[in-house]
């Protein structure tokens, strides 16, 4: 087999792989009208794309969708995690997202200008490998990056929820409360 290099040595394979990564999700027709290409013509290059592991297919609702082929980062990986293991468009999300804790997916893409598939897909990816999460609020969902206090914070809401329900009594909630003070003290030096 040829070097895996050759995959994105044509010019076309190249475009229709750099517009791929930066919609994923992005539909086999909305892929086909962006370029004026014919079916045959698509149908090999996203196959020889797809053979080489360089774009995964998914049929959604009936429609096959294209992703970057990506594989799932480890937990490990992920605390190591530098800007060059993330996309842009994921470095971009991060990067709105500390700016703007609580932000919506409209908010991303309004603000950063990408496809609401992009937004949905990055942020799938950025919670699967546990950089952010998303809370309701309200009716809606919005997204924060996780960070030392943010999960402390959140995890002395649960711990209070719990002793307000009742599911805890009072020395168990200062016992646990006491004990996850000190867990972050000793994370935070």
């Amino acid at each position: 087999m040829q070097d895996e290099t050759y995959a994105l040595e044509h010019k076309l394979r190249r475009s229709i792989f750099a517009y791929v990564t930066e919609n994923p999700g992005v539909t086999y027709g909305r892929i086909k009208r962006m370029f004026s290409l014919t079916d045959s013509t698509l149908r090999y290059h996203l196959g020889y794309l797809s053979k080489h592991e360089k774009v995964a297919c998914k049929l959604e609702n009936g429609k096959k969708c294209y992703y970057p082929e990506e594989r799932v980062l480890t937990l490990g990986e992920v605390a190591g995690m530098n800007d060059a293991a993330i996309n842009k468009n994921q470095h971009d999300i991060l990067q709105f997202l500390k700016e703007h804790p609580g932000a919506s997916r409209h908010d991303l893409q309004s603000r950063l200008h990408l496809e609401k598939d992009a937004v949905a897909y990055n942020l799938r990816r950025l919670s699967e490998q546990k950089v952010i999460w998303k809370k309701r609020q309200g009716r809606g969902t919005v997204y924060e990056v996780i960070t030392q206090n943010g999960l402390k914070k959140e995890m002395q809401v649960i711990l209070m929820e719990r002793f307000l329900k009742g599911e805890i009594d009072e020395k168990r909630f200062l016992e646990l409360k006491k004990r996850l003070d000190e867990r972050f003290e000793k994370r935070a030096k």
